[in-house]
């Protein structure tokens, strides 16, 4: 899986809760972005800031890495307080949530569409 090309977390209010998530195992284990970053990734305070402060997407690889640095299970750092078991089971949730808004969407269309035509 490419980390460039392979997004999980979209929903924005998602993308905090898991923030929040880390930020919280980070104050626990006594550590601070940069510490974090240099420490177990070799890469510059900017990168985990970046996305930390959600200028930068996590993908299932990121998210992962985290987790396995954290040591922590990657599901506890999804959101939702009966968080899915798996990260297939997450993903196939949000195709649910999106393919719902997509039936929604196509719905009011189809109806305004048919509106417009008496």
């Amino acid at each position: 899986m490419s980390p460039k090309t392979t997004k999980i977390i979209t929903e924005q209010s998602d993308v905090e809760v898991v923030c929040n998530k880390i930020k919280k195992l980070l104050k626990q284990k006594g550590l601070t972005y940069e510490s974090f970053a240099q420490e177990y990734f070799h890469k510059t305070e900017g990168w985990f800031s970046h996305i930390m402060n959600k200028k930068r997407r996590f993908t299932v690889d990121v998210l992962l890495e985290i987790a396995e640095k954290l040591d922590v299970d990657p599901t506890s750092l999804l959101p939702g307080k009966d968080s899915p078991k798996t990260l297939d089971e997450y993903i196939d949730l949000r195709i649910d949530k999106k393919l719902e808004e997509l039936k929604q969407f196509m719905e009011k269309l189809i109806n305004k569409k048919l509106t417009k035509n008496k």
